[in-house]
Protein backbone atom coordinates (compact mmCIF):
# COMPACT_ATOMS: atom_id res chain seq x y z
CA UNK A 1 0.00 0.00 0.00
CA UNK A 2 1.32 3.57 -0.95
CA UNK A 3 0.88 6.19 1.77
CA UNK A 4 0.79 9.83 0.67
CA UNK A 5 1.03 12.70 3.16
CA UNK A 6 -2.24 14.58 3.71
CA UNK A 7 -0.39 17.76 4.78
CA UNK A 8 0.26 20.58 2.28
CA UNK A 9 3.77 21.75 1.49
CA UNK A 10 3.41 24.90 3.70
CA UNK A 11 2.36 22.75 6.64
CA UNK A 12 5.44 20.59 6.14
CA UNK A 13 7.66 23.72 6.19
CA UNK A 14 5.95 25.30 9.25
CA UNK A 15 6.93 22.62 11.83
CA UNK A 16 9.21 23.55 14.72
CA UNK A 17 12.88 22.60 14.50
CA UNK A 18 13.14 21.28 18.11
CA UNK A 19 11.12 18.07 17.30
CA UNK A 20 10.71 15.80 14.23
CA UNK A 21 8.26 17.14 11.71
CA UNK A 22 5.17 14.86 11.61
CA UNK A 23 4.73 15.18 7.91
CA UNK A 24 8.28 14.00 7.26
CA UNK A 25 7.80 11.02 9.65
CA UNK A 26 4.60 9.95 7.96
CA UNK A 27 6.26 10.15 4.54
CA UNK A 28 9.20 8.12 5.84
CA UNK A 29 6.90 5.39 7.17
CA UNK A 30 5.05 5.31 3.86
CA UNK A 31 8.31 4.87 1.91
CA UNK A 32 9.37 2.04 4.32
CA UNK A 33 6.11 0.19 3.77
CA UNK A 34 6.38 0.55 -0.01
CA UNK A 35 9.96 -0.74 0.04
CA UNK A 36 9.07 -3.70 2.33
CA UNK A 37 11.39 -2.59 5.14
CA UNK A 38 8.59 -2.19 7.71
CA UNK A 39 5.85 -4.82 7.97
CA UNK A 40 2.41 -3.54 7.18
CA UNK A 41 1.12 -4.67 10.60
CA UNK A 42 3.68 -2.50 12.47
CA UNK A 43 3.14 0.37 10.01
CA UNK A 44 -0.45 0.69 11.10
CA UNK A 45 0.56 1.23 14.71
CA UNK A 46 3.14 3.85 13.79
CA UNK A 47 0.69 5.62 11.55
CA UNK A 48 -1.95 5.59 14.31
CA UNK A 49 0.57 6.95 16.82
CA UNK A 50 1.70 9.76 14.60
CA UNK A 51 -1.76 10.46 13.27
CA UNK A 52 -2.87 11.16 16.85
CA UNK A 53 -0.35 14.03 16.90
CA UNK A 54 -1.62 15.61 13.68
CA UNK A 55 -4.37 17.72 15.45
CA UNK A 56 -1.63 19.49 17.50
CA UNK A 57 0.22 20.32 14.30
CA UNK A 58 -3.04 21.64 12.80
CA UNK A 59 -3.61 23.90 15.77
CA UNK A 60 -0.08 25.25 15.46
CA UNK A 61 -0.64 25.93 11.77
CA UNK A 62 -3.94 27.81 12.52
CA UNK A 63 -2.26 29.85 15.23
CA UNK A 64 0.61 30.70 12.88
CA UNK A 65 -1.80 31.70 10.11
CA UNK A 66 -3.81 33.95 12.47
CA UNK A 67 -0.58 35.61 13.66
CA UNK A 68 0.45 36.21 10.06
CA UNK A 69 -2.94 37.78 9.30
CA UNK A 70 -2.62 40.14 12.29
CA UNK A 71 0.86 41.13 11.19
CA UNK A 72 -0.44 41.85 7.67
CA UNK A 73 -3.26 44.03 9.05
CA UNK A 74 -0.82 45.98 11.24
CA UNK A 75 1.51 46.52 8.30
CA UNK A 76 -1.49 47.74 6.25
CA UNK A 77 -2.50 50.22 8.99
CA UNK A 78 1.07 51.53 9.22
CA UNK A 79 1.17 52.04 5.46
CA UNK A 80 -2.17 53.93 5.56
CA UNK A 81 -0.93 56.18 8.41
CA UNK A 82 2.27 57.00 6.52
CA UNK A 83 0.19 57.78 3.43
CA UNK A 84 -2.01 60.19 5.41
CA UNK A 85 1.05 61.95 6.94
CA UNK A 86 2.63 62.21 3.51
CA UNK A 87 -0.58 63.73 2.07
CA UNK A 88 -0.82 66.30 4.91
CA UNK A 89 2.85 67.23 4.49
CA UNK A 90 2.28 67.71 0.77
CA UNK A 91 -0.69 70.01 1.39
CA UNK A 92 1.31 72.10 3.91
CA UNK A 93 4.18 72.37 1.46
CA UNK A 94 1.82 73.52 -1.30
CA UNK A 95 0.23 76.14 1.02
CA UNK A 96 3.64 77.47 2.07
CA UNK A 97 4.77 77.67 -1.56
CA UNK A 98 1.61 79.60 -2.46
CA UNK A 99 2.13 82.09 0.38
CA UNK A 100 5.76 82.67 -0.60
CA UNK A 101 4.76 83.19 -4.21
CA UNK A 102 2.05 85.70 -3.21
CA UNK A 103 4.50 87.71 -1.08
CA UNK A 104 7.23 87.62 -3.68
CA UNK A 105 5.00 88.70 -6.59
CA UNK A 106 4.81 92.46 -5.70
CA UNK A 107 8.56 92.63 -5.07
CA UNK A 108 9.26 90.86 -8.34
CA UNK A 109 6.92 93.27 -10.14
CA UNK A 110 8.76 96.23 -8.59
CA UNK A 111 12.15 94.79 -9.59
CA UNK A 112 10.92 94.35 -13.14
CA UNK A 113 9.78 97.95 -13.32
CA UNK A 114 6.09 97.19 -12.82
CA UNK A 115 3.68 99.77 -11.40
CA UNK A 116 4.15 100.42 -7.66
CA UNK A 117 1.37 101.50 -5.31
CA UNK A 118 1.94 104.29 -2.83
CA UNK A 119 -1.02 104.77 -0.47
CA UNK A 120 -2.53 108.23 -0.27
CA UNK A 121 -3.13 109.99 3.02
CA UNK A 122 -6.82 109.08 2.73
CA UNK A 123 -5.89 105.37 2.45
CA UNK A 124 -3.52 105.61 5.40
CA UNK A 125 -6.16 107.05 7.67
CA UNK A 126 -8.97 104.74 6.55
CA UNK A 127 -7.76 102.17 9.08
CA UNK A 128 -8.91 103.99 12.22
CA UNK A 129 -7.66 101.65 15.02
CA UNK A 130 -4.00 102.74 14.99
CA UNK A 131 -3.11 106.04 13.27
CA UNK A 132 0.03 106.33 11.21
CA UNK A 133 2.75 108.55 12.77
CA UNK A 134 2.19 111.16 10.04
CA UNK A 135 2.71 114.24 12.23
CA UNK A 136 6.08 113.18 13.62
CA UNK A 137 9.18 115.08 12.54
CA UNK A 138 10.43 118.53 11.56
CA UNK A 139 8.44 120.96 9.40
CA UNK A 140 8.49 124.53 8.15
CA UNK A 141 6.03 126.72 6.27
CA UNK A 142 4.45 130.09 5.73
CA UNK A 143 1.27 131.90 6.74
CA UNK A 144 -0.81 135.02 6.22
CA UNK A 145 -3.28 136.54 8.62
CA UNK A 146 -5.08 139.47 10.10
CA UNK A 147 -4.73 141.04 13.56
CA UNK A 148 -6.68 143.49 15.62
CA UNK A 149 -6.29 145.04 19.03
CA UNK A 150 -8.95 144.38 21.60
CA UNK A 151 -8.29 147.67 23.40
CA UNK A 152 -4.65 148.74 23.40
CA UNK A 153 -4.31 150.60 26.67
CA UNK A 154 -1.92 153.55 26.32
CA UNK A 155 -1.30 156.05 29.10
CA UNK A 156 0.06 159.58 28.49
CA UNK A 157 1.35 161.62 31.41
CA UNK A 158 2.15 165.38 31.12
CA UNK A 159 2.31 168.36 33.45
CA UNK A 160 -1.47 168.54 33.16
CA UNK A 161 -1.96 165.03 34.48
CA UNK A 162 -2.45 161.53 33.06
CA UNK A 163 -4.67 160.47 30.22
CA UNK A 164 -5.48 156.88 29.26
CA UNK A 165 -6.70 155.93 25.81
CA UNK A 166 -7.78 152.64 24.30
CA UNK A 167 -6.32 152.40 20.81
CA UNK A 168 -7.75 149.84 18.41
CA UNK A 169 -5.00 148.60 16.14
CA UNK A 170 -5.74 146.44 13.08
CA UNK A 171 -3.95 145.23 9.98
CA UNK A 172 -2.63 142.33 7.91
CA UNK A 173 0.58 140.39 8.39
CA UNK A 174 2.48 137.43 6.99
CA UNK A 175 5.41 135.31 8.04
CA UNK A 176 6.98 131.90 8.50
CA UNK A 177 6.97 129.14 11.09
CA UNK A 178 9.05 126.05 11.83
CA UNK A 179 8.79 123.34 14.46
CA UNK A 180 8.94 119.69 15.49
CA UNK A 181 6.27 117.17 16.49
CA UNK A 182 6.45 113.89 18.38
CA UNK A 183 3.52 111.48 18.04
CA UNK A 184 2.38 108.83 20.54
CA UNK A 185 -0.64 107.07 19.07
CA UNK A 186 -3.29 109.77 18.68
CA UNK A 187 -1.46 112.27 20.89
CA UNK A 188 0.84 114.82 19.22
CA UNK A 189 3.23 116.97 21.25
CA UNK A 190 5.40 119.62 19.63
CA UNK A 191 7.09 123.00 19.73
CA UNK A 192 6.81 125.79 17.16
CA UNK A 193 8.35 129.23 16.62
CA UNK A 194 7.12 131.88 14.19
CA UNK A 195 7.95 135.41 13.11
CA UNK A 196 5.52 137.83 11.46
CA UNK A 197 5.88 141.15 9.69
CA UNK A 198 3.07 143.56 8.86
CA UNK A 199 1.36 146.83 9.61
CA UNK A 200 -0.96 146.44 12.58
CA UNK A 201 -1.52 150.06 13.66
CA UNK A 202 -4.01 152.45 15.17
CA UNK A 203 -4.36 155.94 16.63
CA UNK A 204 -6.61 158.02 18.82
CA UNK A 205 -7.08 161.76 19.17
CA UNK A 206 -8.17 163.60 22.30
CA UNK A 207 -9.08 167.18 23.33
CA UNK A 208 -9.98 167.34 26.97
CA UNK A 209 -7.98 168.56 29.91
CA UNK A 210 -4.73 168.08 28.05
CA UNK A 211 -5.70 170.56 25.36
CA UNK A 212 -5.28 168.52 22.17
CA UNK A 213 -3.21 165.62 21.01
CA UNK A 214 -2.92 162.30 19.17
CA UNK A 215 -1.52 158.96 20.29
CA UNK A 216 -0.65 156.23 17.76
CA UNK A 217 0.95 152.78 17.86
CA UNK A 218 2.25 150.47 15.16
CA UNK A 219 3.23 146.79 15.60
CA UNK A 220 5.50 146.19 12.63
CA UNK A 221 6.78 142.74 13.53
CA UNK A 222 6.16 140.16 16.24
CA UNK A 223 6.63 136.48 16.96
CA UNK A 224 6.03 133.60 19.36
CA UNK A 225 7.71 130.47 20.76
CA UNK A 226 5.02 127.99 21.72
CA UNK A 227 4.31 124.46 22.78
CA UNK A 228 1.59 122.45 21.03
CA UNK A 229 -0.57 119.63 22.32
CA UNK A 230 -2.95 117.98 19.90
CA UNK A 231 -5.12 115.00 19.07
CA UNK A 232 -4.83 113.31 15.66
CA UNK A 233 -7.98 111.84 14.13
CA UNK A 234 -7.91 110.72 10.51
CA UNK A 235 -6.14 113.39 8.45
CA UNK A 236 -6.94 116.10 11.05
CA UNK A 237 -4.86 117.40 13.95
CA UNK A 238 -6.75 119.49 16.53
CA UNK A 239 -4.43 121.26 18.95
CA UNK A 240 -4.02 123.91 21.64
CA UNK A 241 -0.96 126.13 21.84
CA UNK A 242 0.63 128.62 24.22
CA UNK A 243 3.92 130.17 25.24
CA UNK A 244 6.08 133.29 24.96
CA UNK A 245 5.24 136.27 22.72
CA UNK A 246 7.16 139.35 21.71
CA UNK A 247 6.66 142.37 19.44
CA UNK A 248 8.33 145.56 18.31
CA UNK A 249 5.97 148.46 19.02
CA UNK A 250 6.43 151.94 17.57
CA UNK A 251 4.70 154.66 19.61
CA UNK A 252 4.12 158.34 18.99
CA UNK A 253 2.39 160.99 21.13
CA UNK A 254 1.92 164.47 19.76
CA UNK A 255 0.05 167.32 21.51
CA UNK A 256 -0.04 170.57 23.40
CA UNK A 257 -0.52 171.04 27.12
CA UNK A 258 -2.89 173.59 28.65
CA UNK A 259 0.14 175.77 29.35
CA UNK A 260 0.84 175.87 25.65
CA UNK A 261 3.86 173.61 25.80
CA UNK A 262 4.17 171.28 22.81
CA UNK A 263 5.41 167.72 23.04
CA UNK A 264 6.33 165.07 20.50
CA UNK A 265 7.31 161.69 21.85
CA UNK A 266 8.22 158.85 19.49
CA UNK A 267 10.18 155.66 19.84
CA UNK A 268 10.26 151.89 19.63
CA UNK A 269 10.04 149.42 22.46
CA UNK A 270 10.44 145.64 22.69
CA UNK A 271 7.23 144.33 24.17
CA UNK A 272 7.05 140.86 25.76
CA UNK A 273 4.23 138.79 27.15
CA UNK A 274 2.35 135.55 26.62
CA UNK A 275 0.31 133.91 23.86
CA UNK A 276 -2.48 131.30 23.92
CA UNK A 277 -4.46 129.86 21.06
CA UNK A 278 -5.85 126.86 19.21
CA UNK A 279 -5.95 125.51 15.69
CA UNK A 280 -6.69 122.68 13.31
CA UNK A 281 -4.36 121.20 10.70
CA UNK A 282 -5.30 119.00 7.73
CA UNK A 283 -2.96 116.54 5.98
CA UNK A 284 -3.15 117.22 2.24
CA UNK A 285 -0.53 114.58 1.39
CA UNK A 286 2.28 112.70 3.04
CA UNK A 287 4.47 115.84 3.27
CA UNK A 288 2.05 118.77 3.01
CA UNK A 289 -0.53 120.08 5.45
CA UNK A 290 -2.70 123.19 5.72
CA UNK A 291 -3.73 124.86 8.97
CA UNK A 292 -5.98 127.56 10.43
CA UNK A 293 -5.07 129.05 13.80
CA UNK A 294 -6.20 131.64 16.31
CA UNK A 295 -3.81 133.36 18.77
CA UNK A 296 -4.21 135.96 21.48
CA UNK A 297 -1.08 137.97 22.43
CA UNK A 298 -0.92 140.02 25.64
CA UNK A 299 2.13 142.33 25.66
CA UNK A 300 3.74 144.99 27.81
CA UNK A 301 5.89 147.51 25.94
CA UNK A 302 7.01 149.42 29.01
CA UNK A 303 7.32 153.18 29.51
CA UNK A 304 9.39 155.76 27.70
CA UNK A 305 9.34 159.56 27.87
CA UNK A 306 10.87 162.97 27.24
CA UNK A 307 10.18 166.69 27.87
CA UNK A 308 7.83 169.22 26.33
CA UNK A 309 8.76 172.61 25.01
CA UNK A 310 8.50 174.08 28.49
CA UNK A 311 10.90 171.56 29.96
CA UNK A 312 8.19 169.54 31.67
CA UNK A 313 8.37 165.76 31.76
CA UNK A 314 6.20 163.82 29.38
CA UNK A 315 5.89 160.01 29.36
CA UNK A 316 3.82 157.30 27.78
CA UNK A 317 3.19 153.65 28.59
CA UNK A 318 1.93 151.13 26.01
CA UNK A 319 0.23 147.79 26.87
CA UNK A 320 -0.95 146.32 23.58
CA UNK A 321 -2.94 143.11 23.24
CA UNK A 322 -3.50 141.50 19.88
CA UNK A 323 -5.96 138.97 18.41
CA UNK A 324 -4.79 137.16 15.27
CA UNK A 325 -6.28 134.69 12.81
CA UNK A 326 -3.98 133.06 10.28
CA UNK A 327 -3.91 130.41 7.57
CA UNK A 328 -0.73 128.52 6.79
CA UNK A 329 0.89 125.76 4.80
CA UNK A 330 3.52 123.37 6.20
CA UNK A 331 5.99 121.01 4.58
CA UNK A 332 7.00 118.00 6.68
CA UNK A 333 10.26 116.11 6.18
Amino acid sequence: MRVVSALPAKAVRSGRRRRPRLARIVLSIGRSINSGIVPKSNAGKDLAHHAARLPHCGRNLVTKAAFNRRQSKQRGKSIMTLARISSASSLLALAAAGAIAACAAPAAAADLGGPSYRPSVKDEYSYAPQPMPFWRGFYFGGNVGYGWDGGNNQTLATSDGAFSAGIENAGAFGGAQFGYNAQFGNIVVGVEADIQGGDVNGSRSFAAGLAAGTISTDIDYFGTIRGRLGYATGPFLIYATGGFAWANVDTQAVGVTTAGNAYNLSGSSFATGYVVGAGVEYAISRNWSAKMEYQYLNLDAGTFGGVDSGGQAVSTKVEPDLHTVRMGLNYRF
